[in-house]
């Protein structure tokens, strides 16, 4: 037999974690999955969302609420009070309670996200045209 040896895992330390940057696409998909429109059969993967979701959350909740501005504290509080509840059996509260995850973790999501570049056309909204049809 040739055993291979493996070498030890890096522990990854709380603030190192944090650093790491927030996955952005994987999270958009994985919301994408769970806001689809409702189907009147049980999504089979429902379970595997629903659990990718919560991880998704617990990386994106930090440790203290008050860092972040209302919208996402209210969102934050929302995910972890959704994340206390356990699992269900009935599809249609499975369904809709992925649909709320997917909601907080959007919102959760927004301060990751890179902002955009500014336009040359950035500035007030042109007055409408004047005129009639």
């Amino acid at each position: 037999m040739n055993d291979v040896a493996t070498p030890p895992a890096h522990k990854v330390t709380a603030e190192e974690a944090d650093a790491l940057p927030v996955d952005i696409t994987s999270i958009e998909v994985t919301c994408a999955r769970a806001l689809r429109p409702l189907r009147l059969l049980p999504d089979p993967r429902l379970t595997e969302t629903t659990r990718t979701l919560r991880g998704h959350l617990k990386l994106l909740i930090p440790a203290d609420l008050d860092t972040l501005t209302t919208l996402p504290q209210s969102a934050a509080r929302e995910a972890l009070r959704l994340l206390a509840l356990p699992d269900c059996a009935d599809a249609e509260t499975a369904r809709n309670r992925a649909r709320a995850l997917a909601q907080s973790c959007l919102i959760l999501l927004e301060p990751h996200r890179v902002p955009a570049a500014p336009t040359a056309e950035a500035g007030p909204c042109p007055p409408p045209a004047q005129g009639g049809s």
